[in-house]
């Protein structure tokens, strides 16, 4: 019976501290949760941020290629009145 009566106090005192580290493992693992959501929470934002960015990058480069293709046909479209110019001497080719 000596054994028992030396036995419970130390299995109630194991008790207690083996809830109390389950509350703080439960509350480190809730705030770990939190702030990982609030980890992604931001990067999601930074990446929808920058993909805007890149986006409007993209509009700029489209509309410097399309100008740009102007440019070029209506320069083959000079350099075809001209050669019609030339050729048959006639004034109206040299009108776009």
């Amino acid at each position: 019976m000596g054994m028992v009566k030396t036995i419970f106090p130390a299995v109630l005192l194991n008790s207690y501290s083996m809830k109390n580290t389950l509350s703080v493992r439960l509350y480190g693992g809730l705030i770990l949760a939190v702030l990982l959501v609030l980890v992604v929470g931001f990067m999601s934002v930074y990446s929808v941020e920058q993909q805007a960015k890149e986006s409007s990058l993209v509009d700029h480069s489209q509309r410097v290629l399309m100008k740009l293709r102007d440019i070029r046909y209506n320069l083959l479209q000079m350099r075809g009145a001209r050669r019609a110019f030339a050729i048959t001497g006639n004034p109206s080719y040299m009108t776009m």
